[in-house]
């Protein structure tokens, strides 16, 4: 085509051939911009009930050969060719003329590319779907348990930002953003929490993605065993749930824990009495029949143990000599608490020992993990699958003021089931000495000897400029003098005629100043004139002078203008 462009140059002085050349060349030129396609973002549920569609644009009229591009996100393979097979069952189908439809699989994220191969390589579309992970799918929850949801984004477009969002507000201690991961968790569920629960993805702040669920929460607890973590401060409590669907006569809930493992009655209550026992932090409302929680306020560390609601009721309404019992509810009650500790030394800069522990092991692997706080995001500092240890220790070499804001967070079956913050910034009375920035000995040597370099280097500097400033300024003032040049005077032929000398601006000559030796006491004196510019004209006197024994006399006349 070049060469037809070619031609058609030497020929542009016909008007007919000049405007097909400009039309080629427009045609051209439309042809190379519109091969540069824009992308289109695609998310779905991984593993979820809908497929994922990718229309094919618009076909180009000189097309007759066209293929799916697929290059996945992990960045390992090289585009590859999509292989649809209508005859078997296959991850792709095509609908339509060209659309694609592929299964929900998170394999399949990547970039897909539809091209133009015949009779030339044309990109006409261009989508790069994203994979969203829900742990769980789906949600049955037990009255009184905690739900633990996450979704994660294993390849985060640039400007994204992944949440959980709610009806209500979320608090901040109930949600974590790690690792491409959203965790979110409700606490001691019951029917006030039947609502949705949406994960977000925005990018630059539009909302372009979200999916969640209705939870569906029971409505009553009948031999329901469930774990519950929580942070034990003097701010905390908790909530635990026991409802019937059948009355019943009587209600208590009992404790054991691995240090006493005798069960213990914490609060009981009759239906027809409004007596019943309460203990210190322990309290029931009265039993209504049918509904008898138990809520624990303060909770502190030693409350940890197996909590159990237990109903009774006569076997027969006419007598009550035998009872019938039924466990309404078991509850296995983790407590969580951390603490900071010195490790020796004297000043501020001494050990710092974080540890974070658990009152009870549960049945299932739980995972204790350090984060620190580092600007909007967490960075995991340790972490560690606990088996007989119920404890994690991270140990500071000295504390700094970038290290104040931690976290201990609880891991179970791939979902985060508590946080507890620390503060550092709380506990400076278990601290002897402010905390402030610690810089070793040789980052100290360093800046000085950046900063005496630096003076040095000025001070030079300056020096020079100096210098530089002194010798223009007496070049100035030597310029700006005046200059006397002398112009000899005729030679002296007789002694006895006065002879006249012109002085001008000119400086004089150096042997004009010297002194007369002793073979020059005879010498005549020569007349001169001299005339200085720059002040104004005055006669001078005529003066005699002799010199030495000479007989010749000088007449000068002295002219200053």
């Amino acid at each position: 085509m070049d060469s037809l462009f070619v031609n058609m140059v030497k020929d542009v002085h016909f008007p007919s051939t000049l405007v097909l050349w400009i039309l080629m060349w427009l045609s051209r030129y439309i042809h190379i911009v519109s091969s540069e396609v824009s992308t289109k973002q695609v998310f779905f549920v991984a593993d979820g009930d809908e497929k994922v569609f990718l229309p094919s644009p618009p076909l180009t009229q000189r097309g007759t050969q066209y293929q799916w591009l697929r290059t996945p996100h992990d960045g390992n393979q090289s585009p590859s060719s999509v292989t649809i097979n209508e005859n078997s069952p296959n991850l792709f189908s095509q609908g339509g003329e060209h659309d694609l439809t592929m299964e929900p699989l998170s394999s399949l994220a990547g970039v897909f590319l539809f091209t133009q191969t015949q009779p030339n390589v044309l990109p006409l579309a261009r989508f790069e779907v994203f994979a969203v992970e829900f742990t769980p799918l789906r949600l049955l929850l037990d009255l009184g348990s905690d739900v633990s949801m996450s979704c994660k984004l294993p390849h985060m477009p640039e400007a994204a930002t992944l949440q959980w969002e709610a009806e209500d507000n979320l608090s901040s201690n109930t949600t974590l953003f790690y690792n491409n991961t959203a965790y979110v968790i409700i606490h001691s569920v019951d029917q006030q929490n039947k609502k949705r629960y949406d994960c977000v993805v925005r990018l630059n702040g539009t909302r372009v993605f979200g999916a969640g669920f209705l939870l569906d929460i029971e409505a009553y607890t009948f031999k329901t065993q469930v774990t519950l973590f929580r942070e034990s401060s003097n701010s905390s409590e908790v909530d635990l749930s026991c409802r019937s669907k059948s009355e019943y006569l009587r209600a208590k809930w009992t404790r054991t824990s691995s240090s006493q493992p005798t069960e213990v009655v914490m609060t009981s209550s009759k239906r027809t009495s409004s007596d019943g026992l309460q203990r210190d932090r322990f309290s029931s409302p009265a039993f209504s029949g049918v509904d008898y929680p138990m809520r624990i306020s303060p909770l502190i560390f030693e409350d940890g143990g197996e909590y159990r609601c237990i109903f009774d009721r006569p076997e027969s309404i006419y007598s009550s000599e035998r009872v019938l019992s039924s466990e309404r509810v078991l509850v296995k009650l983790i407590t969580i608490q951390v603490s900071v500790a010195l490790s020796g030394g004297e000043d501020g800069d001494q050990p710092v020992v974080l540890t974070c522990e658990l009152s009870e092991l549960s049945d299932v692997p739980v995972t204790l993990a350090w984060l620190r706080r580092e600007g909007s995001g967490v960075l995991m500092i340790r972490q560690e699958v606990l088996t007989d240890s119920r404890l994690l220790s991270v140990t500071l070499p000295s504390l700094h003021t970038d290290q104040l804001f931690w976290e201990c967070v609880v891991f179970s079956q791939g979902l985060l089931r508590a946080r507890v913050p620390l503060n550092l910034t709380d506990s400076y009375d278990k601290i002897p000495t402010p905390v402030t920035p610690r810089r070793n000995a040789a980052n100290s040597f360093h800046l000085w000897m950046i900063v005496a370099c630096s003076v040095l280097l000025f001070t030079g500097i300056l020096t020079v400029a100096l210098l530089f400033y002194y010798r223009k300024a007496r070049n100035r003032e030597t310029a700006s003098r005046p200059v006397l040049n002398i112009v000899a005077s005729p030679s002296l032929t007789d002694q006895d005629d006065p002879v006249y000398g012109n002085v001008t601006n000119n400086p004089p000559d150096k042997d004009s100043h010297r002194s007369p030796t002793e073979g020059e006491n005879n010498m005549d004196i020569h007349y001169s004139c001299i005339s200085l510019s720059g002040l104004k004209p005055r006669e001078q006197n005529r003066n005699s002078e002799t010199s030495g024994d000479g007989d010749g006399v000088i007449y000068s006349a002295v002219s200053i203008n």
